[in-house]
């Protein structure tokens, strides 16, 4: 019983951090990084293939992101490490929900949504 209360209040404590972190990641200026526009067209065409019910399609266009984001890792994160990581964070979450075992297709085209207003500029 006493085991079941610690792994409790530590899976609490670690929710609570990963709200406060997120709240904060959202605070993230990341027109920082310059044009972001090849990786919002590629999330785009990765909702698509998710919202046509093509799995296969969506994440292979995640992939496709993942690897296009790593290899311009070298040029945008100097520019802000903290909107880098913000936005690589969000590549790694929605990564993770195409990958699992049995991907829940709503969560999955959320969080590349979430991707893809990541990626648009902010209106001033």
């Amino acid at each position: 019983m006493f085991q079941r209360i610690i792994c409790g209040l530590a899976l609490l404590s670690m929710l609570a951090l990963g709200l406060s972190a997120h709240c904060h990641a959202e605070d993230v200026d990341v027109s920082a990084l310059g044009d972001l526009s090849s990786f919002k067209s590629i999330s785009e065409a990765s909702i698509k293939s998710l919202s046509d019910n093509d799995l296969a399609a969506g994440k292979a266009k995640m992939k496709e992101l993942e690897s296009a984001w790593d290899a311009a890792e070298t040029t945008l994160k100097p520019k802000s490490a903290a909107a880098w990581t913000t936005l690589d964070k969000k590549i790694d979450h929605a990564l993770a929900l195409v990958r699992a075992a049995k991907p829940d297709a709503d969560k999955c085209r959320d969080a590349v949504q979430a991707l893809v207003d990541a990626f648009t500029p902010a209106k001033k």
